[in-house]
């Protein structure tokens, strides 16, 4: 469909089909003749709320069916790289391409920037610039590490710090690598996480490790966590979509002070313009409650897929978190076993010393052995630990933020149904007044007129957000079912290759206890023999 706006026409939307593939229901999509009456947004207080969209002009004449949607605001394709390695400069969003060392090496030719903090399009990846994908063969950020947990102040006001290390190739300068070195706390992860899923709506955004209260400065907690944050950053350096993110370039560049001023400014900005999702839910949550009798929005096929894919996911969730569960359940009684076999080391070896004969030497042996037995089931714990019960539970909060990126489908398809309520109820009120009649209301017909158009606008806003956030979301779960049956095969590999070499370490040593237990140093077995073998018997069986 077409937005016309004077003597232009703009490109807004294609149909559902194009983006997706997928058989929609088409019964769900405005009919063509409404089209004609979608205009571009000249109220300012709808702009400020939700954003301005950006159209290509095209000749009036062009049919509809040529039309495809193009975005004509810059990425961070479009500007040179001018960063200075350890840069310690705040990078606003409206910058963050002209800085960003980490940039598509694709150039395009510049285009006009918009001002507006917010965009309604929800495949924006940044405040103030769209949602263009990066290139396939764009190069990822070479390594994140995150090191050095350091416990800062005392009593209630203690936190841990990371020192978060970044080598960033300049695609300028292949052979030349940027090194930045920042500290963060956790809070300035969380921070990052909350900002990537205001601006990245149906993109899974990596999740972030629980807070706990009771032993958060325990050396494990410490270090188990120190892991997760390295891979959360990893995972969003590596995301085809999220690594162009401003906020992850500050968050990895930025000193101290100019990170604080960075997240101050956007905070700022916030209050007067709020973010997309936000504004989603403020808008459908406030027009339900307002139209709460009126006629519910039919399910489409591609709604009734998603619903199928929150299913599974649930029971995924579910089965995943069973077998979590009885991992650890395992690895304690392993935990158990490894301290059950110290102490029936040290009491065989002290049972040992009670005797001085073979007996004796062979209980030494024993306990020898059982604490060898126990250093290796410790070993175990932590293998175990590492490889398959932390990953467990970390694909545990994956598809929990799978489902979180879900839930952003969920309210786009509130906030539509609700501008569909809300224009319904628009051409309701409109049909009555042109029924009245007389000059008396014609200002309020010509208001109410208007407002039918913008409610009409609002539902074309809606639907293209939808369509939007759906395209990403098939993508993201198309790549996050191809990611999960590899990566759950190769967790399956490694924990059963982990129990075969702990039984086979535990097997060497028992048959090499077992070969020395019978086979006793001579002497003692030509004394033992000597007294405990029965005589040669000399004269007949029957006498």
């Amino acid at each position: 469909s077409t937005q016309s706006h004077g003597e232009v026409s703009f490109i807004s939307t294609t149909a559902m089909d194009d983006f997706l593939d997928l058989d929609d229901d088409t019964t769900s999509r405005p009919p063509a003749a409404d089209a004609s009456v979608y205009t571009l947004a000249n109220d300012a207080e709808f702009d400020d709320l939700l954003g301005t969209n950006e159209f290509v002009p095209v000749a009036s004449s062009t049919p509809v069916a040529d039309l495809t949607f193009v975005s004509t605001s810059p990425t961070f394709d479009d500007a040179p790289n001018t960063t200075e390695e350890n840069s310690a400069t705040p990078v606003s969003e409206a910058s963050a391409a002209s800085l960003s060392p980490h940039v598509s090496p694709h150039a395009a030719a510049p285009h006009k920037k918009r001002d507006n903090f917010v965009d309604l399009a929800l495949s924006r990846h940044e405040e103030a610039h769209p949602a263009t994908a990066a290139p396939a063969d764009a190069t990822p950020l070479a390594s994140i590490t995150v090191s050095d947990p350091v416990k800062q102040g005392e009593g209630l006001q203690a936190y841990i710090t990371y020192k978060i290390t970044s080598r960033i190739p300049d695609y300028q300068n292949p052979d030349h690598i940027n090194t930045f070195n920042v500290v963060r706390r956790y809070r300035d992860f969380e921070w990052l996480h909350a900002e990537l899923g205001e601006k990245f709506p149906g993109i899974i955004i990596p999740p972030l490790p629980e807070k706990i209260i009771v032993g958060r400065f325990s050396p494990e907690f410490v270090e188990s966590r120190r892991r997760m944050l390295d891979r959360f950053l990893t995972r969003i350096a590596h995301h085809e979509d999220l690594r162009y993110s401003a906020d992850l370039k500050n968050f990895l560049e930025a000193k101290d002070s100019a990170f604080e001023t960075y997240k101050d400014s956007i905070m700022r900005r916030r209050k007067d313009s709020r973010g997309f999702m936000s504004v989603l839910n403020a808008f459908s949550q406030t027009v339900t409650n307002t139209l709460s009798g009126s006629r519910e929005r039919s399910k489409t096929q591609v709604d009734l897929q998603f619903d199928e894919m929150e299913t599974y996911l649930t029971n995924l969730e579910t089965q995943l978190t069973n077998v979590h569960k009885n991992a650890e359940k395992l690895v304690a009684r392993l935990s158990d076993t490894a301290g059950g076999l110290f102490e029936f080391g040290l009491a065989s070896t002290l049972l040992g010393q009670c005797e001085s004969n073979g007996v004796g030497s062979s209980l030494n042996r024993l306990g020898s052995t059982a604490d060898r037995l126990s250093v290796t089931c410790h070993e175990e714990v932590e293998r175990e630990t590492l490889y398959f019960e932390e990953p467990l539970k970390d694909y545990i909060r994956i598809v929990g933020a799978v489902k979180d990126a879900l839930k952003t489908r969920t309210t786009a398809l509130a906030a539509l149904s609700a501008a569909e309520h809300n224009l319904d109820a628009k051409r309701t009120k409109s049909a009555k007044l042109a029924m009245q009649g007389g000059k008396n209301m014609q200002d309020k017909q010509k208001q109410a007129e208007r407002e039918v158009e913008d409610a009409d606008r609002r539902v074309a806003e809606c639907r293209l957000s939808l369509e939007r956030i759906t395209k990403s979301l098939t993508r993201e779960m198309q790549r996050f079912k191809e990611e999960k049956e590899k990566d759950m095969q190769q967790l399956l590999v490694d924990y059963v290759n982990m129990q075969l070499e702990h039984a086979k370490k535990v097997q060497a040593a028992w048959q090499g206890l077992l070969s020395e237990v019978t086979t006793p140093p001579a002497s003692t077995a030509t004394a033992s023999g000597s007294r405990h073998r029965r005589p040669t018997e000399t004269h007949s069986p029957t006498a």
